[in-house]
């Protein structure tokens, strides 16, 4: 879906940016990422005003909070596995 924005906001598609910013609004919503969120209604609204200025900055705000997301999930799963690890060595499940 990023790549989608990001192809979008490239051609200055403000219909195809609009549909890929509201999509990944949505899925970005479903983890509570407030900023992430934010960023990409950023894109949403500004592909339907059909203004593109700032779309560019815009984008980048929007990996940069992508990632911030990946991040945290990934510190997420590792801590969940090392909390796994150690019941199991404790003789735990």
């Amino acid at each position: 879906m990023l790549s989608a924005v990001q192809d979008a906001v490239a051609k200055r598609d403000t219909a195809a940016l609009k549909r890929a910013a509201h999509s990944l609004k949505g899925s970005l919503s479903t983890f509570a990422a407030r900023d992430a969120t934010e960023a990409a209604l950023r894109l949403e609204d500004l592909a339907r005003a059909g203004k593109l200025e700032g779309a560019e900055d815009a984008y980048r705000l929007l990996v940069a909070q992508v990632e911030r997301l990946k991040q945290a999930l990934e510190s997420l799963g590792s801590g969940s596995k090392k909390l796994q690890e150690a019941g199991s060595l404790r003789g735990c499940k």
